[in-house]
């Protein structure tokens, strides 16, 4: 049996991480009847063993604590979305097909307040193609707010088209100021 070191244990924990919020992701669009429940307790039961290991050197220490802190900070999103989920009642069989999920190449508009669904398919969408995203979803969210603001303020427009592009191999934000006429979705 192949004993894994400390590094190959996080990598792991860090793609299992990154499996979970993918698995949320498709449950929330209506593409998994169940949420990922037992990934999610079983991604928990590794960090857990992890945390008691004595063997991790500063560095895997640094490390793990930043995956722990971003296991906890999905976590507390997941269950906030399970809850608001849960008090619109939905059932699994009405979330399959309702509405199609958002797609960020083709864009979103904004216009005066950004939707959580906006800044969560955005954010999903730009990070899953990244190896580390750099940014956290709230800061994303701000970040967002503030550029759509920015541009309306700058070139009167009424609203903003946000879409994901990708530019050599990496998955970039774009943004495009429109007049009213122009919201619909290009085809």
């Amino acid at each position: 049996m192949i004993q894994l070191t400390q590094v190959d244990e996080i990598d792991r924990l860090d793609k299992s991480l990154r499996l979970l919020r993918v698995e949320y992701e498709k449950f929330f669009n209506g593409a998994l009847e169940i949420p990922p429940a037992q990934e999610h307790s079983k991604l928990a039961k590794e960090i857990r063993q992890l945390r008691t290991s004595r063997r991790m050197t500063s560095v895997e220490r640094f490390r793990f604590i930043q995956l722990e802190a971003r296991y906890n900070s999905y976590s507390e999103l997941f269950n906030r979305r399970l809850r608001k989920w849960e008090e619109v009642g939905h059932s699994s069989a009405s979330t399959v097909g309702s509405s199609p999920p958002l797609d960020m190449r083709k864009g979103v508009v904004v216009r005066d307040r950004l939707s959580a669904s906006v800044v969560e398919a955005l954010y999903t969408e730009l990070t899953n193609s990244a190896q580390k995203p750099r940014f956290d979803l709230e800061s994303f969210r701000s970040y967002l707010s503030h550029q759509a603001g920015q541009i309306r303020r700058k070139t009167g427009c009424d609203a903003v088209r946000f879409r994901v592009v990708e530019v050599g191999g990496q998955a970039k934000l774009k943004a495009k100021p429109i007049r009213e006429e122009q919201t619909e979705p290009p085809g």
